[in-house]
């Protein structure tokens, strides 16, 4: 499930990452003809022997949950089983992070979810829009406008992670070992001193090393559940 406004005008904004990389696994895919549920669209294939469902809600994004909601009940499945896919301001621009589970945050689309299901067992794959340079003024208008130069050329590079990410989830069923790949690339990415910090030679350090797997990617998540307290100002 990916998230964002429809919409032609809302294609390439940053509030729309989400529905970007929904299309984009459509053409990997080549999933089915949509179906339209009125407060979402779906195509459903196959990956291997696993059926496989790529759907994009029609309602706006504050009112995202209606229509996760609809697909699911359509579907008969469970949340646990969902995957979405979002843009999130509080993640460096092209930043992407995956999570098996976690509150909402500051994301109004992700609230809608967690309070219309009434749960957040579910995984999800964010990419990062946080500006890089500067503090928008009105910050409903710079979700909304599609990014220009190099900032646009770091969330493509994002979106394409996102995907990469999906897809590497589709395959191995295995949302510890995608986090531990891609959480840890990505600081590496923006944080050239990453393996020194957190990886030192002699083995020790505040954070396991890449080889700890599911443990590593236990505490990557535990970070970003401690974050989340702190925006929320709760303890």
């Amino acid at each position: 499930m990916g998230l964002g406004n429809p919409g032609p005008e809302y294609r390439h904004s940053p509030h729309n990452v989400g529905f970007q990389c929904i299309l984009r696994l459509h053409e990997w895919f080549g999933a089915g003809e949509p179906v339209d549920l009125g407060s979402v669209v779906l195509r459903q294939g196959t990956h291997g022997e696993q059926p496989l469902v790529l759907a994009r809600p029609l309602t706006w994004m504050n009112h995202s949950g209606r229509g996760v909601e609809c697909l699911l009940q359509y579907l008969e499945a469970d949340v646990s089983e969902l995957v979405v896919l979002t843009d999130d301001i509080d993640l460096p621009l092209g930043e992407v992070r995956v999570r098996a589970e976690g509150g909402a945050g500051t994301h109004r689309g992700m609230q809608s979810l967690v309070e219309t299901l009434g749960r957040k067992d579910f995984a999800r794959i964010r990419i990062g829009i946080q500006p890089e340079d500067f503090e928008p003024v009105d910050l409903a208008a710079y979700v909304l406008t599609p990014l220009q130069g190099s900032a646009r050329e770091k969330l493509c590079r994002g979106v394409d992670r996102a995907v990469a990410a999906a897809r590497e989830l589709l395959d191995s069923r295995d949302i510890h070992a995608v986090m531990n790949r891609f959480n840890r690339r990505s600081r590496r990415e923006s944080n050239p001193g990453f393996d020194k910090l957190f990886a030192p030679p002699n083995g020790r350090g505040c954070r396991p090393p890449a080889g700890a797997g599911a443990a590593n990617a236990a505490s990557i998540q535990k970070e970003d559940e401690c974050n989340d307290c702190m925006k929320s100002g709760s303890s």
